[in-house]
């Protein structure tokens, strides 16, 4: 089960130490590091789905350090990250509503994809994708440029859902908080991608429906050519998967809220905790 994991300060052994070098000089404070921890299998089976140089990329940077960096009040989380070669910048706010408010620095490249879904990559954009986990609780917006643009950008943000939510920012008082945020995150986006996988299992529902239809309309009714549809039916209902989970990602009304907004008990924190 792949979830993050706290550690100390590794920036020996994270990417871009850079960038984590340019925030501190912006005023942020080492706190941490983050780790995405596949637990003891080291296989990744899952990247299989993939070409043979991004299984390799996913198996070189299985488990390496993401450095974290906070702002001294507590309120802001920085973390420094790589996107398949170059670097990668996550800033994230916790609303004390339990909304989760984040800015990203924009992906220096697209996100490679499974080999079976490439044909439908010319559906979607790079702002789609990284905004596609955005919902009711949990806002994302893209920043260009610097550093401190990017946490310019994410005060202007949480200033904006402060006010839309009518409440405030919630100090972090560890890496322990940083570390349920990111799993709260990670799980949520989880939700979003089954549910766009769920419409596409109601889509081959139908077309397996509409083949039966026409099986037994053609075999007891007639015309008999009748028949013929139910292939064409089901090999439509299976070409236009990929088609219909890209473009489900532009669909914000079917992804499920950020939990922490409707199950108030599973907020970590709390204002003043």
């Amino acid at each position: 089960m792949l979830e993050y994991r706290a550690t100390p300060w590794l920036i020996e052994y994270a990417h871009h130490p850079e960038l984590a070098s340019e925030l501190e000089d912006l005023g942020l404070v080492p706190a941490g590091c983050l780790v995405l921890d596949n637990g003891h299998d080291l296989s990744l089976e899952w990247s299989a789905a993939y070409e043979q140089d991004i299984q390799r990329y996913f198996l070189e940077n299985a488990e390496r350090p993401e450095p974290i960096l906070v702002t001294p009040d507590g309120t802001v989380s920085a973390e420094v990250g790589d996107w398949y070669g170059g670097a990668s910048l996550r800033v994230r706010t916790l609303l004390a509503d339990g909304a989760l408010v984040e800015t990203k620095l924009r992906w220096p490249v697209f996100p490679p994809w499974p080999k079976r879904m490439q044909h439908g990559r010319r559906l979607t954009d790079l702002e789609t994708e990284m905004t596609r986990h955005c919902a009711r609780g949990r806002s994302i917006v893209v920043a260009d440029g610097s550093p401190a643009q990017v946490l310019a950008r994410h005060r202007d943000h949480v200033s904006e859902a402060e006010r839309e939510r009518t409440t405030v920012a919630v100090p972090l008082r560890s890496m322990d908080d940083v570390e349920n945020i990111a799993n709260a995150a990670f799980a949520h986006a989880q939700q979003v991608e089954t549910a766009g996988l769920l419409l596409v299992g109601v889509l081959h529902v139908v077309g397996g429906l509409l083949a039966v239809a026409a099986l037994l309309l053609g075999w007891l009714v007639g015309p008999w050519w009748l028949c013929l549809f139910a292939v064409p039916v089901v090999a439509l209902a299976w070409w236009a998967s990929v088609p219909v989970l890209v473009i489900a990602r532009r669909w914000k009304r079917w992804r499920p809220p950020f939990p922490w907004v409707v199950q108030r008990r599973s907020r970590i924190l709390t204002p003043g905790a």
